[in-house]
């Protein structure tokens, strides 16, 4: 999920958009990528009985787990990155949704990437939800390229491939740059419920891309600015999106130049190898990576977002507490992440363990990763260090 604390004073959840016991979609999280499952009433038993019907082996109702464990991210100064290998959990049907989805948080806005989303359940559709705000009323305005839009009943649908100019209501905007997806930009009365089954109700705006029943592979990129008086950088962006970012998005791997910090952002989904020009040719196992280049010299930052845990396809299916007893007595895994990087480079600051070995034209740097946590180091170009 990806929602933005930035309205009121003191800056509060409410001032900010989401009110969550007046007519909030409970299946409309900003940023999730999720089936859309209708607001009713369902007891554990009835939940426990469709699963049994279905053959689903997950037997908890409040938390279950999957086997996916690559997420996590780095950070490097005020930039960052964070990535999840969505795989979904089935509620009362199986599921087998899955997809890649990256955050770049780099100056003061987000870019949203999303590829080889897949799957889902053989009924509900699936939506990667871009924003839900509540509306104060009827004249509470949001914005499509340009328009203002008022009112209460009314959806807009923009076809896949074409790009959108939207503010919310509570002054956060957002940029989508490409999607294989329908836009659906929604505002009316929402029912809802409270945790206790109590009805509600609430005006919101809606933004969601609709990927349909079972989608076999849709993409999109968005960018969210917040606290955009006026919607003046968004105008800038829409006007420019490579003056703020230049991606390379692929299933394996989610790549992105920023020009004005001079930082590449890397989401090394698979070990593949980057195009031609990237700094980082390579990565040994799935990782993220940041660089900040500077005359000469280079900071970069890596991680592993997987803790390591060995795991037990019986203990996920039991959920909750249960895989306590599995995870609370594992240490976490040192993974040694091997980098090449293309030129010749050696470090001026580094880690404990650090490694760097000149191969051909190529520098391969080897850093110690555990926990999820960045590992920093400082490189200059080989000419600069002999």
């Amino acid at each position: 999920m990806l929602q933005v604390f930035s309205a009121g004073t003191p800056v509060s959840a409410r001032d900010s958009g989401y009110d969550l016991q007046n007519g909030w979609d409970w299946y409309h999280v900003p940023g999730t990528t999720a089936s859309h499952y209708p607001i009713e009433k369902r007891t554990r038993k009835a939940v426990l009985a469709l699963r049994s019907q279905h053959g689903v082996a997950q037997r908890r109702t409040d938390r279950n787990y999957n086997s996916k464990t690559f997420v996590g991210g780095a950070s490097l100064g005020e930039h960052g990155l964070f990535v999840q290998d969505l795989e979904a959990l089935p509620f009362t049907a199986p599921t087998d949704l899955q997809g890649r989805k990256t955050y770049f948080f780099v100056g003061d806005r987000v870019l949203a990437l999303g590829s080889a989303i897949r799957g889902g359940t053989s009924e509900d559709r699936t939506h990667t939800t871009i924003f839900q705000t509540r509306l104060d009323g009827p004249d509470t305005a949001t914005w499509l390229d340009g328009r203002t839009l008022t009112g209460l009943d009314l959806a807009e649908r923009k076809p896949a491939g074409t790009s959108a100019a939207m503010a919310d209501s509570v002054g956060n905007s957002y940029f989508l740059a490409s999607s294989t997806a329908d836009l659906v930009l929604s505002r009316g009365l929402q029912r809802s419920m409270s945790e206790d089954y109590e009805p509600t109700e609430g005006a919101y705006a809606q933004a969601y891309l609709d990927h349909g029943t079972r989608p076999a592979g849709d993409s999109y990129e968005y960018v969210l600015i917040p606290a955009d008086e006026g919607a003046r950088k968004l105008q800038e962006l829409a006007a420019d999106p490579e003056s703020y970012y230049r991606a390379i998005r692929a299933d394996s791997i989610h790549l992105v130049h920023f020009p004005g910090q001079r930082v590449t952002g890397y989401a090394f989904y698979e070990t593949v190898e980057t195009p031609a020009g990237q700094l980082v040719r390579s990565a040994s196992i799935p990782a993220t990576v940041m660089v900040q280049e500077q005359d000469g010299s280079v900071l970069l930052a890596a991680s592993v977002p997987d803790i390591g845990w060995q795991s037990d396809r019986r203990v996920l299916a039991r959920g909750s507490g249960h895989a306590a007893t599995l995870y609370a007595r594992q240490k976490a895994k040192l993974h040694a992440l091997e980098l090449v990087l293309r030129g010749n480079w050696c470090p001026t600051d580094a880690p404990a363990g650090t490694e760097t070995e000149a191969i051909g034209e190529d520098t391969k740097v080897t850093l110690l990763c555990t926990d999820g946590l960045s590992t920093r180091i400082a490189l200059v170009s080989g000419d600069a260090c002999r």
